[in-house]
Order: C-alpha cells, then sequence, then structure tokens
C-alpha cells in the first residue's frame, strides 16, 4: 500500500474499495510506514475505523525507525508486527500510541533463534500498557525450542503455557 513503486492509480482504486466496504476490517501492514502521511486518501481525518494500520519491526534499530512515523499517523488502530523477533526490544517510548503488538520468531530455512526470554519481556512491556497481545509463532530454529515439533512453531499447543497469548483487538 504503501510502497514507492506501487502506482497512484491502483492506490486510489484501493482506498474506494476499504471506503465502500466498511464492515471489513483492512490490516495494512507496512514496511514503509514514513510514505503513509502522503499516500492517505484526502477524506483520511482521524483514520477510517475499519483500517488498521501497521509497521514490521525486527530489532531496535528498525523500531527506531518505523515506530514513530507510524505512531504520528493518525489511526483507528496502530499496531506493529515484530517479526521475526531478532532481539529484545524496548517499545516504551511507543506504547501509549499502540493497540496491538504482534510477534514471533523467524520461520524457514535458516531461521534465526528467537528466545523465550525477549518474547516474554515484549508480552510484559504490551501487557504494562494496556495494549493486546498475539504471540504468533516461535520460529523454525530449534535452538531455544527443542521440545516444538511444528515447521514454525506455530503450535500453541507446543509452546510453554506462559506464552499462549494470541489476543486480538476488541
Amino acid at each position: 500500500m504503501f510502497d514507492n513503486h506501487a502506482s497512484a492509480a491502483w492506490r486510489v482504486e484501493l482506498w474506494d474499495l476499504i471506503r465502500a466496504t466498511p464492515a471489513l476490517i483492512w490490516v495494512l501492514l507496512s514496511k514503509r510506514p514514513q510514505n503513509a502521511p502522503a499516500m492517505l486518501p484526502p477524506d483520511w481525518g482521524d483514520g477510517w475505523p475499519n483500517v488498521w494500520l501497521g509497521t514490521t519491526v525486527e530489532n531496535n534499530l528498525e523500531a527506531g525507525h518505523r515506530i514513530p512515523h507510524l505512531a504520528g499517523i493518525p489511526a483507528a488502530l496502530r499496531f506493529l508486527s515484530v517479526e521475526p523477533l531478532l532481539e529484545a526490544v524496548d517499545l516504551a517510548p511507543w506504547l501509549g500510541r499502540l493497540h496491538w503488538v504482534i510477534c514471533g520468531g523467524e520461520s524457514g530455512a535458516g531461521a534465526r533463534p528467537t528466545q523465550p526470554d525477549w518474547i516474554r519481556d515484549l508480552r510484559d512491556q504490551v501487557h504494562a500498557a494496556g495494549a493486546r497481545r498475539f504471540v504468533k509463532q516461535l520460529g523454525s530454529n530449534r535452538t531455544a525450542w527443542p521440545s516444538i515439533k511444528h515447521p514454525r512453531g506455530e503450535n500453541p499447543a507446543e509452546w510453554p503455557e506462559d506464552l499462549r497469548v494470541q489476543q486480538v483487538p476488541a
């Protein structure tokens, strides 16, 4: 949606479709939240109730680059996808502007490990701020998760019980 190479005509068509489907929740996730203000429709105002805006964050460097842009955009709901979680990430400066945080490990061949304590820390930060949290998967790297059987660590029944948190915004 906010890609540098997406055509303006395509974006106008998509905004028209989103506007015409107010009963659907549109979850727009981008690695380029800095582009969003110039690409929002003219009637965006404080955000449309059926559009959730999010960005991906995998480490503190990207958190510092992307979250301030997202936090500055008027939106009904702002969220992060902290995937793959590659280090402990401090969200404290922005949690008051975020409504939902999804986190998970990396999947696929060559996946880098996600440590249980990183997920727990993120879970606790988000909970303390009153936001919703969702642990999506633990990742394919079995270094920290030797008991996981599913390929991406996506089965909560195999996880430590305290990580089985899958909340969605109300």
